[in-house]
Formats: structure tokens, C-alpha cells, sequence
């Protein structure tokens, strides 16, 4: 039943907007980007990443991309909003987890250690 209703719902959207349904995936596209993407490179290279500035930094990218879609929205011929979301959002990250503490960083270090480990036999 929720797949029929999804997919009835997304052929009404398909036919009936304004938009071409290409534009609409490229904005859903870059706002999960510039969500997740930055976190995910940060937490990979970065071990003092807290979980302030990931969630911090996946805020500052999910509204970037709203703001930069509603004020700034006729330069689709230059770039996407995933760019500046992504690069406002890697500040973000880094901003607040240089400004907070994670307080089980030992634990982490530990934990990546034995990755480490793992990953390399």
C-alpha cells in the first residue's frame, strides 16, 4: 500500500510542478550531501570530531542549502548549493569541535587503534 501510494503521489508531483523533476532530485541530492558527506570525511581523517560539531556542522549544511535555494536561486548554471553548503558546513564542523570536548576521547583513540588493527590483517 505505501509503495502504490508513494508512487502515485511522486507521478501526480512528476506531472503537475512547476519544476522539472531533474531539479528537484539535484536539490534533494544536495541537501543530503552537504548533510552527511562533510561529517562523514571529518569523522574519518579527523579523531577530534565531538558530537557537537557533527551536529552542528549537519545543521549548518541542511540550512545552508535552504537559504542558499531561496536568496540565491538563479546561478544553477554555476554550481549547485551542495558547494557552499558543504564548505560552510566543514567550517561549522571544525569551529565547534575546536571549541567543545569529547569527553570519552580515550576511548575513542582505543577503539580506533583496534580498527586499525583489524583492517590491516
Amino acid at each position: 500500500m505505501f509503495i502504490a501510494i508513494v508512487g502515485i503521489a511522486s507521478t501526480l508531483v512528476a506531472i503537475y510542478s512547476s519544476e522539472s523533476v531533474f531539479w528537484i532530485t539535484v536539490y534533494a541530492s544536495a541537501g543530503l550531501a552537504a548533510t552527511f558527506a562533510p561529517v562523514l570525511i571529518v569523522s574519518l581523517y579527523w579523531d577530534k570530531l565531538t558530537n557537537q560539531g557533527a551536529v552542528a556542522g549537519m545543521f549548518a549544511g541542511f540550512i545552508t542549502v535552504v537559504l542558499w535555494d531561496t536568496f540565491v536561486p538563479d546561478i544553477y548554471f554555476i554550481m549547485t548549493e551542495a558547494l557552499p553548503a558543504m564548505l560552510v558546513s566543514f567550517i561549522v564542523i571544525i569551529v565547534v569541535s575546536k571549541l567543545t570536548e569529547q569527553p570519552e576521547i580515550e576511548q575513542v583513540r582505543k577503539e580506533l587503534a583496534q580498527a586499525k588493527k583489524v583492517w590491516k590483517k
